[in-house]
C-alpha cells in the first residue's frame, strides 16, 4: 500500500465537523510529500467546508500500525458507542424515577 493510500485511509475514517459525512478520496488531497512529513489538505465534498491542512510527521509504517490497532479482529465485537447510544442510555436512566436504587443489587449498595 502506498503512503498516500494509507493517509487517505486514515482520514477516510474521520467525519466532517460541519455535516458529519465521512471523508472520501476526493476530500483528501496530498499536497506534498517529503522525507519525514506529508502535507494534506482536507475539504468536505458534501458541504464544501475547508477543514484545513495537516502536516503529518509520521511514516507509512507508523500510520498503518495506528490503523490496524483500530480494526477489531473479533467479528462479534459490538460497534463503538455513538451519540444515539448515549442519548438512549440517558433516557433509560431518566425513566428509572426517584427510586432507581431499587434496581441495584444489595451486594453493591
Amino acid at each position: 500500500m502506498k503512503n498516500s493510500d494509507v493517509i487517505k485511509l486514515f482520514f477516510s475514517r474521520m467525519k466532517c465537523t460541519n455535516c458529519e459525512n465521512t471523508f472520501n478520496d476526493e476530500d483528501i488531497e496530498i499536497m506534498r510529500q517529503e522525507e519525514g512529513y506529508t502535507v494534506v489538505r482536507i475539504c468536505c465534498e458534501h458541504c464544501q467546508k475547508n477543514i484545513g491542512v495537516a502536516i503529518l510527521g509520521i511514516d507509512k509504517e507508523q500510520m498503518q500500525k495506528s490503523l490496524d490497532m483500530h480494526q477489531s479482529e473479533d467479528p462479534n465485537e459490538p460497534p463503538p458507542i455513538d451519540y444515539d447510544d448515549v442519548v438512549e442510555a440517558r433516557n433509560f436512566f431518566q425513566s428509572l424515577g426517584d427510586d432507581w436504587a431499587k434496581h441495584i443489587p444489595n451486594e453493591y449498595k
